[in-house]
């Protein structure tokens, strides 16, 4: 997930895509499932998210599975207002034949959501 972060980091949709197996999912409000729904959703989250980062980040292998537990931050301006979002995720890796891990379904949920508190 580190490198998914710094491709989140440059701004590469494609780069974030390419993380997930060509079948592979995402789940928060709605399921998006292949690289053909995958990369507009993030397209979109780049252009409204202007923070994300992740917080206490678990990982357990087993065999050629990974899955990593934690918490996601964002925050961004929806109509008009500077919110927060808190959602925890589970993301389930793969091991592919050449050695990579690439994830296979990524959930989120437990959504808590609220104004960014002032400095």
């Amino acid at each position: 997930m580190t490198l998914w972060l710094r491709a989140r980091e440059r701004g590469d949709a494609e780069a974030m895509t390419g993380f997930y197996e060509k079948d592979g999912k995402h789940s928060t409000a709605r399921t998006f499932a292949g690289h053909a729904e995958i990369l507009p959703m993030f397209e979109h989250s780049l252009a409204t998210v202007d923070s994300l980062i992740l917080l206490d980040r678990h990982l357990v292998t087993q065999g050629d599975y990974a899955f990593e537990t934690g918490v996601v931050r964002q925050q961004g301006v929806i109509e008009g207002q500077r919110l927060q979002l808190d959602a925890e995720y589970v993301a389930v890796l793969a091991s592919q034949e050449d050695g990579t891990w690439l994830i296979r379904h990524l959930i989120g949920g437990n959504v808590k959501m609220g104004p960014v508190a002032s400095d």
